[in-house]
């Protein structure tokens, strides 16, 4: 059972990641963090006791997120899991593109801010290892996973922000050709 504590200030980390995206990391303020989550400004900073802690604590927040889902991926079977992993990227930006907005930003403000750079370092980190991982359940190899999960990522990352800055981009166009340039990699194993 969640706490009015805890239940505080998981309203204003889901406030904060609102704010974060939509205004961005260096325009966003504790009062329109606490205005969104309907507490006091001091609230906020009873819970975290700088901007920057916020910011680090809405990442973790995002990453438990995004660990979740790619758990449930990673139990389908390897010829579902290979055709989610490349429409979930497709699925979220169009579902959610504050969280890619967010992510650039960060990783944007992390090459020229390095109390930031770690968490950006982080954030990539993650997403590789995410994606190794279903790699590897797919193809049954984990060096496989290694090598493509960068390439796969920067791929994901490219499609999404030319979709996020130029909506009239055809994404599924773009996603239908790199799962044509993919298939035969991501060849799932067969299932005993």
């Amino acid at each position: 059972m969640k706490t009015k504590s805890g239940e505080t200030k998981e309203a204003i980390l889901a406030a904060a990641y609102s704010v974060l995206s939509q205004r961005g990391i260096e325009k966003a303020t504790v009062k329109e963090v606490a205005r969104l989550a309907g507490v006091a400004p001091g609230l906020v900073h009873y819970y975290f006791a700088s901007k920057d802690v916020l910011l680090q604590e809405v990442l973790q927040m995002a990453g438990r997120r995004y660990a979740g889902l790619i758990e449930e991926m990673l139990a389908l079977p390897p010829q579902t899991l290979a055709k989610e992993m490349l429409q979930e990227p497709q699925t979220r930006v169009a579902k959610e593109p504050e969280w890619y907005r967010f992510k650039y930003e960060l990783l944007a403000i992390g090459l020229h801010n390095e109390a930031v750079a770690p968490s950006a370092r982080m954030m990539l980190e993650k997403g590789r290892e995410c994606i190794a991982s279903m790699v590897q359940r797919i193809t049954g190899e984990g060096a496989r996973g290694e090598e493509l999960s960068p390439v796969l990522m920067a791929c994901f990352d490219g499609l999404a922000i030319q979709k996020i800055i130029d909506p009239a981009f055809d994404i599924d166009r773009a996603y239908q050709t790199l799962e044509t340039i993919f298939q035969p990699v991501l060849a799932a194993k067969a299932e005993p």
